[in-house]
């Protein structure tokens, strides 16, 4: 009897174990990394070597075990998020006023240093907390690049901008474990007229092109219209 009774217990325990291990099982997306923390030390390393004790463990992907006794755990997103920004009227080089649009595409670095730095500053706040972190970077360092360019500049070469902006950047989401996949100026804008008053030229140019363009034209029809009446007429009298 006792050994029934000690069987049913040992089924009773296993069974427990097992509902235990299933139910704290965390299952962590390919996009995401989950950080548990609560037992022991850990060590990452970053690309220079550097080295820096953390207080929790990084999981990507899969399931992972977390004893609910001991250990929290929380979801980092390691999606790529677009951050549109748009900065207010900004002083160029050469003292004229005007706006820009860009979009930048913004992630959490892959490697376990960066994933440390990125949970230490925005675990919990998901993706609205890093957007709106990377929002503030880049707006800001937009609109210092945009001081050192001319509207001339920013219009023929933005690429330059760009690259300009990304390097200014890419140092402060180091630190934050970002890292800017993409930036680009979409469009510039001023209130004066200025951009506008660049175009026209062009414009004028265009126009006039066009008009000289169409005169040639009527003229060929004219010329041919010509010929064709006298071949015609030559035509008439060799028959009569």
């Amino acid at each position: 009897m006792w050994i029934a009774i000690i069987g049913a217990v040992a089924v009773v325990l296993v069974v427990a174990w097992v509902f235990f291990r299933v139910a704290n099982t965390k299952k962590v997306g390919a996009n995401e990394a989950l950080i548990i923390s609560g037992r022991g030390r850990y060590t990452v390393e970053d690309r220079a070597g550097h080295k820096r004790a953390i207080g929790y463990r990084i999981h990507l992907g899969g399931a992972v075990f977390v004893n609910p006794l001991w250990e929290s755990a929380a979801v980092l997103p390691l999606d790529i998020f677009t951050v549109p920004v748009k900065t207010p009227e900004v002083l160029t080089r050469q003292g004229v006023l005007i706006t820009a649009e860009a979009n930048g595409q913004v992630k959490v670095r892959s490697d376990e240093y960066s994933i440390s730095l990125a949970a230490e500053q925005f675990l919990g706040q998901g993706q609205g907390g890093i957007t709106q972190v990377a929002h503030e970077v880049l707006e800001g360092h937009a609109r210092a690049v945009i001081g050192t360019m001319t509207v001339e500049e920013l219009y023929t070469d933005r690429a330059r901008f760009a690259e300009t902006v990304r390097a200014k950047v890419e140092p402060d989401f180091a630190q934050m474990g970002l890292g800017l996949v993409s930036f680009s100026l979409k469009d510039i804008s001023d209130a004066q007229g200025y951009i506008q008053a660049l175009g026209a030229p062009h414009l004028a140019k265009a126009r006039e092109q066009a008009e000289i363009a169409r005169a040639e034209a009527e003229r060929e029809v004219v010329i041919k219209s010509a010929l064709a009446k006298k071949e015609g007429d030559v035509a008439r009298l060799v028959a009569e």
